[in-house]
């Protein structure tokens, strides 16, 4: 199995979009997982915005769910935060860390993935990236590591 974070498209618009003409409308980051057959595992989870219930069924795909938007059987931050080492969600907790990056921490540390790492922080500068990654290392064991990355500027 693997991982991957992807997109989803809301219904909801943020209230700077509001007065546009054209409606753009709300997208999140959403973590997935690929079983062997190369297929994304179906699941729910709220917008991060309006709360509404998607079911997710493929990478960057989902229907809303109407109706449904009180249900408490969605995965939550305070429900992954249980299932992985302290140390691991302090450091989440400190770079404000969404539901997605806490999920993959998760699927890491289940799956012992060690050496896999997950995007703390990302800014862009002139030609590079530049950020902080926590990386796990072993069993309940992780760094916190800077990285600079060149852009490939040919097109």
């Amino acid at each position: 199995m693997k991982s991957i974070k992807h997109t989803i498209q809301c219904h909801c618009i943020l209230p700077q979009y509001r007065n546009r003409e054209e409606p753009v409308f709300h997208q999140f980051i959403a973590f997935g997982v690929i079983d062997d057959s190369d297929t994304l595992i179906s699941k729910y989870v709220n917008c991060n915005h309006c709360s509404a219930v998607h079911r997710i069924f493929d990478v960057c795909k989902s229907e809303i769910v109407v109706g449904k938007e009180d249900i408490n059987s969605t995965v939550s931050i305070d429900d992954v935060s249980l299932m992985i080492p302290k140390d691991i969600v302090s450091v989440l907790e400190a770079y404000d860390c969404d539901l997605p990056e806490y999920e993959h921490a998760l699927f890491i540390y289940q799956n012992k993935l060690f050496n896999e790492s997950i995007i703390l922080t990302r800014d862009s500068m002139e030609s590079e990236v530049i950020g902080k990654r926590l990386t796990f290392t072993k069993m309940g064991s992780a760094s916190i590591e800077s990285f600079v990355e060149k852009f490939d500027e040919q097109i």
